[in-house]
């Protein structure tokens, strides 16, 4: 449907439709290709862009002029969540904001601006927003399907294309726009190829599928299919462990007039003491075997 400058409404038809509607694609459910979102496979992001002259930027972050940084922070800064703060610079400002699963959300009753807001506090990144002045707010609703929960891309005369068909990298590597470049030169080239046959059914476009499968697209993902998963059995890798090995680190590099010896001594005391090695030493495991 297309709305024209005087409000008048028309429709416009096509053999093909790409859709590229994002995370909570309407689209894709009516179509019946998707089942409706869940708050276990879907992370809202917020973020603010916060305004600094470009030298504090460059100072602030250690950078020559046209370098940038990103940085992203687990645990504490966005309180144990399935999730992560993020902040990368711009020229002459910073984007900030944090990225976690609804049902986190749900679970611990907060909302995302007060998550932002308590991320912004944490000793590390207050002084990088210190003076700044927020122009911009914004959200965005990711994806975080499994390969093995990905939903029917192509149907008759339909494509589905970056979130909207659930692309995504989700293990460290953290990559999105690439996979939705990726997937629309994909579905563009079927197009042209059922155009040039004049068949839009969808046998003929699930060659868009067959590219993705045949590229780093779903190659990654079938590759990481088990991050999520892991994160979500094993949450205590963001949390427990992070807060735990900081405490220790602080108790063996403290100066005091204990020896070193029994400082170390103590160290591994209060390690056995909080966490089963055997536990932990699967946890690890398990973390290879999604990760790497």
């Amino acid at each position: 449907m297309a709305r024209g400058e005087g409000g008048e409404q028309d429709e416009l038809f096509a053999d093909v439709v790409i859709c590229a509607e994002g995370a909570n694609s309407l689209l894709a459910e009516k179509s019946g290709l998707r089942q409706p979102i869940k708050p276990a496979n879907r992370v809202l992001s917020v973020k603010e862009i916060i305004k600094l002259p470009q030298e504090v930027v460059e100072d602030r972050f250690h950078l020559e002029a046209d370098q940038g940084v990103a940085l992203e922070y687990f645990g504490e800064a966005v309180k144990g969540m399935l999730g992560s703060g993020f902040i990368y610079t711009n020229r002459d400002s910073i984007s900030v904001g944090v990225g976690c699963h609804l049902e986190d959300f749900l679970e611990k009753k907060i909302s995302p601006n007060d998550l932002l807001e308590h991320f912004k506090s944490h000793p590390r990144v207050r002084p990088l927003v210190r003076g700044g002045e927020i122009v911009e707010y914004s959200a965005h609703m990711i994806p975080e399907e499994s390969y093995d929960e990905l939903p029917e891309m192509v149907d008759d005369g339909l494509i589905l294309v970056g979130d909207a068909a659930g692309l995504i990298n989700p293990s460290l590597y953290h990559e999105v726009t690439n996979l939705a470049m990726a997937s629309g030169l994909f579905a563009a080239e079927t197009v042209i190829e059922a155009k040039e046959k004049s068949d839009f059914s969808k046998a003929t476009l699930s060659a868009y599928r067959n590219k993705l499968e045949d590229s780093f697209v779903l190659k990654d993902m079938f590759h990481f299919r088990h991050v999520i998963g892991f994160l979500k059995r094993h949450k205590q890798v963001l949390n427990k462990y992070p807060d735990l090995f900081i405490e220790l680190l602080v108790d063996y590099f403290t100066v005091s007039e204990t020896p070193k010896k029994q400082v170390r001594k103590e160290v591994l005391r209060n390690f056995r003491k909080n966490i089963k090695l055997a536990a932990f030493l699967r946890d690890m495991w398990a973390a290879r075997g999604a990760m790497l």
